[in-house]
């Protein structure tokens, strides 16, 4: 079997030399890897997500609150008009009653 050969672009960094620790240097200590507590991990990917949710549900219930005042307004100004054109129409003839009496 032929071997495989690769371009490699000129730009890519390659290693040209090896480098050997000194002597009598001490060999490098590898690292334990930390040891994750799992419910320490799940309070605070929980405090996150609940702040995340907070925000979120905040601006969510203003938009909806904001639509249903819309709502609410539109309602309250058709249920009001009759009676205040009623009550406009009724202080109308009573003055006019009273300047005709007067």
């Amino acid at each position: 079997m032929a071997p495989v050969t690769r371009n490699v672009p000129r730009f890519l960094p390659t290693l040209t030399e090896v480098v050997h620790p000194p002597a009598g240097a001490p060999p490098l200590a590898h690292a334990a890897p930390p040891l994750i507590d799992p419910q320490a991990l799940l309070q605070r990917v929980r405090t996150d997500v609940d702040l995340v949710l907070q925000t979120h549900l905040e601006a969510t219930v203003a938009n909806a609150m904001l639509d249903q005042v819309a709502v609410i307004v539109a309602r309250i100004r058709e249920e009001l008009e009759p009676m205040v054109r009623q009550a406009v129409a009724e202080a109308v003839a009573a003055e006019l009653d009273a300047a005709q009496a007067g």
